[in-house]
């Protein structure tokens, strides 16, 4: 009885909060706002509110083209607006050697939009960065189309700690019995299974809490091509419609990631897909004096102030924002997140 009571009594605050964040009136879905951002704000508040010290996550994109035909991408091949132009090594040194300089051990990924194993000579990339920063974690999230043996084969050698894939393809996003592509089983039976013992091989993201670096974390979800995510600040080809008042506040990405493009232009985030809002360039300034500069501290205080009005782009921007806090069961920030994208992700 009692049991059965609780569950109803969840069920009517889920379908609460998820109308008032549908349709509900502004001041409502505010308050719900406010208190999903308390415990990030405060997680990523950093000396006299200016935000973190140093980023957790540097982002290169090394060639601005993708090959897969995702509806809700601006990166996709219908939708890319860009030249196709790949990172010069110079580049890519320049921001490997400045995060070596100031002893950076986060997290080192080989996307933003574009799809990396179509990076020439990928591996001398992913080589370098293994040799300079001997404690960042390397990762790589592509589609799965350019994953084979041999691929897979080459960016592991090359120092890769994790391999996530985002195979797109609405079958076998509906039906989890229909199977993979060739070319994604012959990379898991002839290269990870016969490479790492089973227990060498996890899913997750990230250094193991216990193994540490020990593992290769290799991931592989179905994902459909028509999904409808965020409107990426309107670039969106499915939810191009910018948000006309903005009850988000709060953002991880600006303060959690540092994206750079191919010629150096750093973004404030991934969701301006084309760089048109710049924080800088690397080949001009050190990525620690553009972190600190005067553009990122006004977004980091804008957002850290759990609001999204003074920057044109994050005012417009219907992305969540939240990360998970590890430890912490957030209900709010699951329930605002499923209801602004309307399922559950």
């Amino acid at each position: 009885m009692i049991n059965t009571l609780t569950k109803n009594l969840v069920w009517y605050r889920d379908k609460l909060v998820r109308r008032i964040v549908q349709k509900g009136p502004y001041f409502a879905q505010r308050l719900i706002v406010k208190q999903v951002a308390k415990p990030h704000i405060a997680k990523y508040r950093g000396k006299d509110n200016q935000g973190p010290e140093i980023f957790e996550t540097v982002f290169f994109e090394l060639r601005t083209r993708c090959n897969s035909h995702c509806t809700f991408c601006a990166g996709s091949v219908e939708n890319e607006i860009r030249p196709d132009l790949n990172m010069p090594f110079a580049v890519f040194k320049k921001g490997i050697d400045n995060l070596k300089d100031i002893g950076f051990t986060g997290r080192v990924a080989f996307h933003i939009t574009s799809e990396p194993l179509l990076t020439p000579n990928l591996p001398e990339y992913i080589t370098y960065a293994r040799e300079q920063l001997p404690k960042v974690w390397l990762q790589l999230l592509t589609n799965g189309r350019k994953l084979n043996p041999r691929s897979g084969t080459a960016v592991i050698d090359a120092g890769i700690n994790e391999i996530t894939v985002n195979y797109y393809d609405d079958a076998c996003a509906a039906n989890h019995d229909l199977p993979l592509p060739q070319n994604i089983l012959k990379f898991e039976s002839e290269v990870l299974t016969k490479r790492f013992t089973k227990g060498e091989v996890t899913t997750g993201h990230g250094p193991d809490p216990v193994k540490g670096f020990d593992v290769f974390r290799y991931n592989c979800n179905r994902r459909r091509m028509n999904e409808i995510l965020s409107n990426q600040t309107g670039s969106s080809p499915n939810k191009s419609v910018m948000t006309e008042r903005n009850f988000l506040g709060f953002c991880h990405s600006p303060l959690t990631d540092f994206h750079i493009t191919t010629d150096g232009t750093v973004s404030k985030c991934s969701k301006d897909v084309f760089f048109t809002d710049p924080m800088g360039n690397i080949m001009e300034e050190d990525v620690m004096e553009i972190w600190n500069g005067k553009r990122f501290r006004d977004v980091h205080r804008m957002l850290l102030a759990n609001d999204r009005n003074a920057n044109e782009m994050c005012r417009g921007c219907d992305y969540p924002g939240f990360k998970t806090i590890h430890g912490k069961k957030d209900t709010l920030k699951r329930l605002l997140q499923h209801s602004i994208y309307g399922h559950k992700r």
